[in-house]
């Protein structure tokens, strides 16, 4: 590894897991099968690299080209659960970033497009008693996140398959 400058680019390597427990990260090298431990700082930082890169995306695209671009992200090993990264997009939305269910909805559609699954990120609204929008993902047929009330599917984007 060379030194780094202002130059430098800097990415998550595609083998690394990263779990967050009480404030503190680890994550595993899976080709190496080494691990490294973070503090509470170390992994903010990590959670916020996560998340902010779809948040950036959000302001400088559309949701059409975003979607593609994210369900186009590089392969990787299924080592986690839908459940996982449901969970993961959950908690990066919510300490990270943008507490909002689009943006939680959009980490998970990557993480899950990246791991081989073909998410639907769906968009609903319900007028009554008060109008509200919500997002969600479906996968197959069980709905990840959707509304406790019924919202009429106002827009629909389906992951393309993918080859692995």
């Amino acid at each position: 590894m060379g030194r780094l400058s202002l130059d430098s680019r800097l990415r998550i390597c595609e083998d690394a897991v990263f779990r967050a427990l009480d404030g503190e990260g680890i994550i595993l090298d899976m080709n190496a099968g080494v691990y490294y431990g973070l503090d509470p700082v170390g992994t903010r930082l990590w959670e916020l690299i996560e998340a902010l890169g779809v948040r950036l995306a959000l302001r400088l695209t559309s949701m059409a080209t975003l979607l593609e671009l994210l369900a186009r992200l590089p392969y990787r090993r299924p080592t986690q659960t839908v459940h996982a990264c449901v969970d993961a997009a959950r908690f990066a939305a919510k300490r990270a970033a943008h507490p909002t269910c689009l943006f939680e909805s959009l980490i998970a559609f990557a993480l899950l497009a990246r791991r081989g699954h073909q998410p639907r990120l769906i968009v609903g609204v319900q007028r009554v008693p008060d109008f509200a929008a919500h997002a969600w993902l479906a996968l197959g047929a069980n709905a990840l996140g959707a509304p406790s009330a019924p919202h009429a599917v106002i827009w629909e984007f389906v992951s393309p398959p993918r080859s692995h």
